[in-house]
Parts: structure tokens; C-alpha cells; sequence
């Protein structure tokens, strides 16, 4: 059994909170997104994925629902990184009881001993790696290859965060 399939196995939960179910909602949504990204790995040279697009829009403007499977792997994958520090963000504030950014939020609880060193590293490049999801339009292969080989730890720092917020939550 995987990370994430124990993961979900875990996050399995009754009489919780609204704050405590939204919060675990956006970690189910991540370990959703990591099921479907199937094949990600593939790298798409610039016309396959301008006619990918293409098939998209197509079926967007036609009302259907079946797309290209390596543009819906990569679809599920980024939103699994959104989900999964939007997630991290999320714990990281109830945590705190603070509403300060993501990195500020991230250097307290490493100062705090709430997470690792080596934990708080891991949540930079998850942050980095939304703001390059963002604001980085160049070839996104070497990102990809990056969070997939990361994406089973990840489930495991979020999910910890999510947990110790459900304590406090």
C-alpha cells in the first residue's frame, strides 16, 4: 500500500470541526489529484501540446468531458501541489492561531520545533513550487519530475500539520 493510500486510510475521521473537515478536505482533494496524475513524466514537445490544448478547449466548448489523458495527469498533478500547501498553509495558521504568509508561517513553526529543519525546507520548495506554478511560464518538465519524486513525503509532512491542527482545532 502506498503513502498516500494509508494516508487516506488515516484521514478517515467522525465529530470533527467545520475548520478541522474544510482543512482535511483540501488534503483529500491533494491525495485525490496524486491518484489521478497517472503519467506525468511524459514530456510533450510544443505542437503535441498546443493540439492537446486544442483537443481541451474542443471538448470544453462542446460540452464533453473527455480530454487528453497526459493534459488531465497534468491537471490533477498541479492541483494536488496547490491543494497540498494550501493545505500546509491552512494547519500551519490554526497551529499558530497567526494569519501571517506561508513562508513566515512555515520559519515560526520550524523556530518553534512544530516541524523539522528539514520539514521546513521541504515546505519552502512546496511554496516555491506553487509561486513557479504561478509566475514561471517557462518549461515546466523539470518542476514535475521534482514534486512527483516528492509527492509521497509531502502527503506526510501536510498530513502531520493537518493532525497536530486538528488537536488544537
Amino acid at each position: 500500500m502506498t503513502t498516500i493510500q494509508t494516508a487516506a486510510g488515516r484521514l478517515i475521521a467522525h465529530g470533527e470541526t467545520q475548520r478541522q473537515a474544510e482543512t482535511r478536505g483540501l488534503l483529500v482533494g491533494a491525495l485525490f489529484s496524486l491518484t489521478r496524475a497517472h503519467d506525468v513524466r511524459h514530456r510533450l514537445e510544443l505542437a503535441e501540446f498546443t493540439s492537446e490544448l486544442n483537443a481541451v478547449l474542443g471538448a470544453i466548448r462542446n460540452g464533453e468531458t473527455e480530454v487528453p489523458d497526459h493534459w488531465l495527469d497534468g491537471f490533477y498533478l498541479n492541483s494536488a501541489v496547490l491543494r497540498l500547501a494550501f493545505t500546509a498553509e491552512r494547519a500551519l495558521k490554526i497551529i499558530s492561531g497567526q494569519d501571517r504568509n506561508f513562508k513566515r508561517l512555515i520559519n515560526d513553526a520550524s523556530h518553534r520545533d512544530t516541524i523539522t529543519e528539514a520539514e521546513a525546507a521541504d515546505l519552502h520548495e512546496l511554496r516555491e513550487e506553487v509561486n513557479r506554478i504561478k509566475h514561471d511560464p517557462t518549461d515546466l518538465s523539470e518542476r514535475t519530475m521534482r514534486t512527483v519524486d516528492r509527492a509521497e513525503e509531502l502527503v506526510e509532512i501536510v498530513e502531520a500539520l493537518v493532525a497536530k491542527a486538528g488537536r488544537q482545532g
